[in-house]
């Protein structure tokens, strides 16, 4: 029975389903299903917020994990050179935790991590790298900017098997190729031609960590699949 009825209303529903054999006649506030009902509504409200807290906290106390023990894996004396590589090195390694953490899609569709294999010791390593062209839905490019001798060149060249995690996309299977230097230098002119200011400021960081001028950068081509 509807709670929002008069006393002249209940009274009169109460005699019509006593006279057909009811036993008892409860409003719907007083019913112990509507209690139980409103008591599990109660608790799903509380869930929904708690679940996204929960989530957030323990990927906060991932992270701090995470940059924790690299700072003590990697906390070594540095001078001249090698202290700003190893400077901007902290800055390219920085997102890899939020990406392992399962935050990645912070940075849209403009950084990817790559995770490639170790070339001597099968170890799976991890990068992240700035997407400089996107032709197809199955296939990104992406710069090393330190050159053919970066590690993560040098792995995927010996081991093309590769898995990419970008935006809301996480460790999809891709096949890494080298680009001709030809295709490397047509893809960073259209780069520097969308993306002038970021090129400016992505050449000025690799100079400053090389000590080297930037002319061309090599570049591959991954395609999931």
């Amino acid at each position: 029975m509807n709670s929002g009825a008069t006393a002249s209303e209940r009274d009169q529903v109460t005699r019509l389903l006593c006279d057909t054999g009811a036993l008892d006649v409860q409003t719907r506030a007083d019913q112990p299903s509507n209690a139980a009902l409103h008591e599990d509504l109660s608790g799903f409200s509380e869930l929904a917020i708690a679940f996204p807290a929960l989530f957030l906290v323990a990927a906060a106390v991932a992270e701090y994990v995470l940059i924790t023990r690299l700072v003590l894996a990697e906390r070594r004396p540095a001078r001249g050179g090698r202290a700003r590589a190893q400077a901007t090195r902290w800055v390219v390694r920085a997102p890899i935790i939020r990406y392992r953490v399962g935050l990645g899609f912070l940075f849209g569709s403009r950084l990817l991590m790559l995770e490639h294999t170790g070339r001597r010791t099968g170890v799976r390593r991890y990068v992240t790298l700035e997407v400089v062209d996107h032709p197809e839905s199955a296939t990104y490019v992406v710069v090393s900017g330190f050159g053919v001798g970066a590690q993560w060149y040098r792995n995927i060249t010996a081991n093309p098997h590769v898995r990419i995690s970008i935006g809301f996309r996480r460790k999809v299977s891709a096949i890494a190729t080298p680009m001709t230097a030809d295709e490397s230098a047509l893809a960073l002119e259209r780069y520097i031609d969308h993306h002038p200011k970021a090129w400016t400021m992505l050449r000025g960081a690799i100079e400053a960590a090389t000590g080297t001028p930037v002319n061309t950068l090599p570049m591959v081509r991954l395609v999931t699949g």
